[in-house]
């Protein structure tokens, strides 16, 4: 398993992304009217990323959870 920081993983996201932008070469006027367009490459689907958690965590965390909703639900049971 490889484990990254937010850096890392912001840096792999936007070089994967930026390769698949569309490409455009466009000529404007000195006003900025679009004058000729060339050299257009379309975009392209950018790969998939999942985010998980380490299953550990989130047993712990499912588990503490149930422990605290068990507890609301038996304060309102004997609350009059």
């Amino acid at each position: 398993m490889i484990w990254l920081d937010e850096v890392a993983l912001r840096r792999i996201w936007n070089q994967s992304y930026m390769e698949r932008r569309e490409k455009k070469t466009i000529y404007v006027d000195k006003v900025g009217h679009i004058m000729k367009e060339t050299n257009s490459t379309p975009s392209q689907p950018g790969n998939d990323v999942y985010l998980t958690i380490d299953r550990d965590l989130q047993v712990g965390i499912y588990h503490q959870l149930e422990q605290q909703l068990a507890g609301i639900f038996d304060e309102k049971a004997f609350c009059p």
